[in-house]
């Protein structure tokens, strides 16, 4: 029987109202008053994905809060579905065999006759769905931010205040959140929240008072 997943490990989820623009939403929360402590990745983090920002935006520096309503534009205009289907294409060939075997199910007396030519080779196969939303959620957008400190009485591993937003550039529609959710398709883009267990009801009392300010309502508590 499995363990019960912990508070920090399941995500809440922040659906934006319909025509919402994720990149203002998100330079919105960074920007909060109670908000104190931001990092960001690299502007080449999608490198690996084949997706190259600091060429779509020689002008941009560095991924900000500033630029972020800039760096997602420029997402929606390179994280098209052939550049996903490429990004899956080139993984699922430069894959282990062992890693296409557990995606595509396949038994052991197949996997064996695979190997030694007998049937189709996995690496041949069209890679099933569930490995291309398996890359969807790798090559994700994760914010790390710090609420503002306050006095802990006992020494924590982590610090309370330490969460972390995530989009999706190739699903900045949320596609896959809404579907997780039982929401209507069509709507706006979904942000997921992760925050530590330790004085997680301020995260969501953060959340919950930012998504009354944007016109929604924080799902997942």
């Amino acid at each position: 029987m499995d363990a019960p997943s912990l508070p920090h490990e399941r995500p809440l989820y922040l659906p934006l109202p319909p025509g919402a623009d994720l990149g203002v939403a998100l330079a919105r929360a960074l920007a909060h008053p109670d908000m104190r402590v931001a990092a960001l990745p690299p502007l080449w983090f999608l490198d690996p994905a084949g997706i190259d920002l600091v060429d779509a935006l020689p002008d941009v520096r560095a991924l900000t809060a500033e630029s972020l309503p800039r760096v997602v534009a420029a997402l929606r205009r390179l994280c098209t579905p052939a550049a996903l289907d490429a990004c899956v294409q080139r993984t699922w060939r430069a894959a282990d065999q062992h890693v296409r075997t557990h995606f595509l199910k396949q038994g052991a007396l197949k996997s064996f006759a695979s190997i030694f030519g007998l049937g189709a080779r996995s690496r041949d196969s069209a890679p099933p769905e569930t490995f291309v939303t398996e890359q969807v959620r790798i090559h994700r957008l994760e914010i790390q931010y710090r609420l503002a400190p306050e006095p802990a009485p006992d020494p924590t591993p982590a610090p309370p205040e330490e969460g972390s937003l995530i989009v999706y550039p190739f699903d900045l529609d949320g596609v896959l959140a809404r579907r997780e959710l039982g929401l209507p398709a069509g709507g706006g883009p979904v942000i997921e929240l992760f925050a530590y267990a330790w004085q997680q009801e301020r995260h969501v009392a953060f959340w919950r008072r930012l998504a009354e300010e944007l016109g929604t309502e924080l799902r997942g508590v």
